[in-house]
């Protein structure tokens, strides 16, 4: 069912200034990829020097603030599932720009795990408020599952692309007619098996070779002919004598 099922509350409202990791700007806009740790260290930033009251209003705000980050990875993900259900992948290089919006999809959600650890860890509101981090921390495992079964996906069309984009055939001279005769926006043709193109190739090899030797029976006819033409009409006797059948009288054309 992965993420459509999700569909958490709005985040509470709340004139309290912006973490480090929102200000200026959403959480789910600020993290760049490779950058897990920068933003889990942004959401904790100063929580523990603050006093009780102040802490546990920050908190709070930073949970509003994961919210809205979990809803960003669920939108990015869901519009690459839609993607890679329509013709959108087969377009030069898509799956590599998907494969980067699930790798910024996965910093993005092990950065808002690890900040917010430490922030049920810093929140003075005891256990009162359990539920929320947890309905967080359930919302990111889905992230995490959907982002795992796109990655599967998108791997295996990329391992599908990589065989019909073959750019030589084994045998050298021999024109790659297979690779022509692929419609590359057929889904089927793009799952045919290393067994059958090497099949193919085959028979175009042997097609090829077939071609060969007609051109080369064809091209050594006229010799054939001439020498016949040019042969003497019966042999000296001290050569047929010579040879096996004496007396032998080449035929004329």
């Amino acid at each position: 069912f992965w993420l459509k099922a999700i569909s958490p509350v709005d985040p509470p409202r709340t004139h309290a200034p912006r973490s480090p990791a929102a200000r200026g700007d959403r959480i789910s806009e600020s993290p760049a990829m490779g950058h897990a740790a920068e933003l889990a260290a942004c959401m904790c930033s100063g929580l523990k020097a603050l006093p009780p009251p102040e802490r546990r209003k920050q908190c709070s705000v930073r949970c509003a603030e994961a919210w809205e980050g979990v809803q960003q990875i669920n939108r990015v993900l869901n519009s690459t599932e839609e993607a890679l259900g329509s013709e959108r992948w087969q377009y030069e290089g898509a799956l590599d720009a998907f494969s980067q919006r699930l790798v910024w999809a996965s910093e993005m959600s092990q950065g808002l795990r690890q900040g917010l650890e430490v922030v049920e860890s810093c929140d003075p509101g005891g256990k009162d408020l359990v539920k929320p981090y947890r309905a967080l921390s359930i919302c990111l495992a889905e992230c995490e599952a959907f982002q795992m079964h796109l990655k599967t996906t998108i791997d295996s069309l990329l391992e599908s692309q990589r065989r019909v984009n073959i750019k030589t055939c084994p045998v050298d001279d021999v024109p790659c007619k297979v690779v022509a005769n692929i419609n590359r926006t057929d889904v089927a043709s793009m799952m045919l098996s290393s067994k059958r193109l090497q099949d193919v190739i085959n028979d175009i090899v042997a097609d090829e070779i077939k071609l060969l030797f007609e051109s080369l029976a064809w091209l050594f006819r006229p010799i054939g002919s001439l020498y016949d033409l040019l042969a003497p009409t019966a042999m000296p006797a001290s050569i047929g004598s010579a040879g096996t059948c004496a007396g032998f009288v080449p035929k004329r054309l």
